[in-house]
């Protein structure tokens, strides 16, 4: 079987923890604010992890800060 590199999907270690405690925490809607309580990110890390998750389909912005 052919190994197709352009469809596989990469985390890095900062997308595996936002989605594992999301995961943990039974959360499937979690907005800025309860993303900024669970985790130390500054605005700039945390904008761009959403845009990466987002970006792989794992994230979908429903309004302006929830996901």
């Amino acid at each position: 079987m052919k190994n197709n590199n352009a469809t596989r999907k990469y985390l890095g270690p900062k997308e595996t923890e936002v989605i594992s405690r999301l995961s943990y925490e039974k959360l499937s809607i979690v907005t800025t604010e309860q993303f900024d309580k669970m985790f130390a990110f500054n605005v700039g890390l945390r904008k761009q992890i959403f845009f990466r998750l987002k970006r792989k389909g794992i994230l979908k912005s429903i309004t302006k800060g929830i996901y």
